[in-house]
């Protein structure tokens, strides 16, 4: 009998872009009033008053009490006039632990972490929901077509009463690549950070200068850049991009999930999740109003302006205009 035919040995598989662990959603935080102390600077400065008046509050009548009794007992002169002194100093002592406290405490206040929200857009998509048009090759690549949906901005939201001094972001792509024409493609300080032989850039990087800040409650828009040849293969895993912001103390971790188009089909979500929309800020936040200074409020806004918004609507128009116009041809 002829042996049986055995099936061909599988090509060896090349290289591959990283794939990075999911970071998940906002770590987890403290009680109420400890995120509410990190996070509402009316809240610190007005816990630290009343912790000052209620040491005044108590030290000072207690003092003048125990004086009022040292005084009225039957002691001789040397003995009262001894233990007021003794009463006296204890009360010195116990307001200058109490100012050291309070001072302790303010400084800590204003050394505290800054709470960083980040916002990934990219022309031709939703913030933080980059979807783009691609064409498959022989190989089973998918490569994002050479056009202005490419164009990406990265943007850090200081969700905090605390500055954000010298950043450094870190943009990885998960299960992607690209390729970099030349050193000038990436403009505002943009440079390359991780190159996988034989596949591409997966990570590019910013570093704020000496003196670059986020002040609090604001958002800062970065430099662009540019995804020149992006691709993907379905069995690179699921592609995204890990975007890390680095500060002194501090290491935010935001995912940003990314699609690829082809022939009108989205290809890299799972079907139950396909159409679903991410938030235009990661973490979300969870309040759209927050306490300011007496007599005001301050808001803070989740989406992009209106005018900015409806580009983004008439350029995602324009694109489904000319997708099918060529389907007709």
């Amino acid at each position: 009998m002829a042996d049986a035919q055995l099936p061909p040995e599988p090509l060896p598989a090349g290289p591959k872009p990283p794939v990075y662990p999911h970071p998940g959603g906002e770590p987890q935080q403290g009680p109420a009033i400890f995120r509410r102390w990190r996070k509402d600077v009316v809240f610190q400065w007005g816990f630290l008053f009343l912790l000052g008046v209620a040491a005044l509050v108590v030290i000072v009548p207690v003092s003048a009490i125990l004086i009022a009794l040292v005084l009225t007992s039957g002691a001789d002169s040397a003995d009262r006039i001894a233990a007021v002194g003794d009463v006296l100093v204890g009360a010195t002592l116990l307001l200058g632990l109490a100012a050291a406290l309070v001072t302790l405490l303010a400084f800590m206040t204003a050394l505290g972490p800054p709470n960083l929200r980040v916002q990934l857009a990219c022309e031709c998509s939703k913030p933080n929901n980059p979807a783009f048009q691609a064409d498959r090759r022989a190989d089973g690549t998918f490569q994002a077509r050479q056009f202005k949906q490419l164009s990406c901005r990265v943007a850090l939201w200081n969700d905090s009463g605390f500055t954000a001094k010298e950043p450094r972001v870190i943009v990885r792509l998960n299960a992607m690549a690209l390729t970099a024409e030349s050193d000038s493609q990436f403009l505002g300080d943009w440079s390359v950070l991780d190159v996988v032989n034989a596949v591409g850039i997966t990570a590019i990087e910013w570093e704020g200068d000496p003196g670059y800040s986020i002040h609090p409650h604001s958002v800062r828009r970065l430099p662009g850049f540019y995804l020149n040849d992006l691709r993907w293969k379905e069995e690179w895993g699921s592609p995204g991009f890990i975007i890390e912001v680095l500060l002194d103390n501090l290491r935010s971790v935001f995912h940003v999930p990314a699609n690829f188009e082809f022939n009108g089909e989205l290809l890299a979500w799972e079907e139950a999740e396909r159409g679903t929309v991410a938030p235009p800020w990661l973490p979300p936040p969870r309040e759209k109003r927050r306490p300011g200074p007496p007599g005001s409020q301050v808001y803070v806004y989740t989406g992009l302006p209106d005018h900015e918004q409806q580009r983004h609507e008439q350029q995602r128009h324009e694109q489904e205009r000319q997708a099918s116009n060529g389907a007709d041809t």
